[in-house]
């Protein structure tokens, strides 16, 4: 596979790769958001037809292509004019940037993998983002990509050996427990979700335990960030900000990239 693609990196310049990888994202992107509508409310993303969740009618295959669809209809359903959820466009987006940056820089049998783990990842990013929810087991789902593909597929970006990577996922799951644990006893109520331990044994195993304490302290300070924000909203709107809640885990998910840069 290495000689493969050191014959493609021949053949074939980086804007290829990239517009290969944007593609693929995009498609890739699109399916996500898909999950991110419907798993939540306990429907499948694999059965049955796409339809307007505003009049039901299914759609056609021109009317899903992604991010051309989106903007030819003006963001509404063709039908009934019910606007279409910005998710898919935002996803698709996002999918786009990514897969054309991992195109652009990574050989294709490693930049397939590290696509599939960033659909993981933006999955889990945008489901903790929208509904405070990080399914167990697709956080564990993607701490078996980190253990598995991650030290071949960040080669070049993350120095973290296997040992590295399985310690960090045992001590991400271990501190995240500990400090909810501690937390609950210390205050009466729990402070963490049970789903941010397995989101941090997957950062663990991705990048190795030395990305733990950056990722969390990045984390911490963008949580801040936020808190302070919504805590001036809340001023201006009367609302209870004890009751505010803050995504955590898509906190640790966005610090990642920044922790893996900054790790020895």
């Amino acid at each position: 596979m290495a000689v493969f693609d050191a014959i493609l990196a021949l053949v074939l310049p980086p804007i290829w790769g990239a517009v290969a990888g944007a593609i693929l994202g995009v498609i890739s992107a699109s399916y996500v958001a898909t999950l991110l509508r419907r798993w939540p409310r306990g429907q499948s993303a694999s059965h049955g037809r796409s339809g307007c969740e505003g009049c039901g009618a299914p759609l056609r295959w021109f009317e899903l292509l992604p991010i051309i669809s989106f903007v030819i209809q003006r963001g509404r359903c063709r039908r009934c004019a019910q606007p279409i959820a910005a998710d898919h466009l935002w996803m698709e987006l996002a999918g786009l940037t990514i897969g054309a940056a991992i195109g652009w820089f990574w050989p294709m049998a490693q930049g397939l993998a590290l696509l599939a783990g960033a659909m993981i990842a933006i999955l889990l990013f945008a489901l903790d983002a929208r509904h405070q929810w990080l399914p167990h087991r697709l956080s564990w789902a993607l701490a078996i990509w980190g253990l598995a593909l991650g030290g071949w597929a960040l080669a070049g970006v993350s120095a973290a050996n296997f040992t590295d990577r399985l310690v960090g996922l045992v001590v991400g799951y271990a501190s995240l427990t500990g400090i909810a644990i501690t937390y609950r006893w210390w205050s009466g109520r729990d402070g963490l979700g049970g789903g941010d331990p397995p989101l941090f044994a997957a950062i663990g195993a991705i990048g190795g335990w030395q990305i733990l304490p950056a990722t969390l302290f990045l984390a911490s300070v963008g949580g801040l960030a936020v808190a302070v924000l919504r805590l001036a909203r809340a001023r201006e709107s009367n609302d209870d900000w004890r009751q505010m809640r803050l995504p955590l885990g898509s906190l640790l998910l966005l610090a990642l990239p920044f922790a893996m840069r900054l790790a020895p």
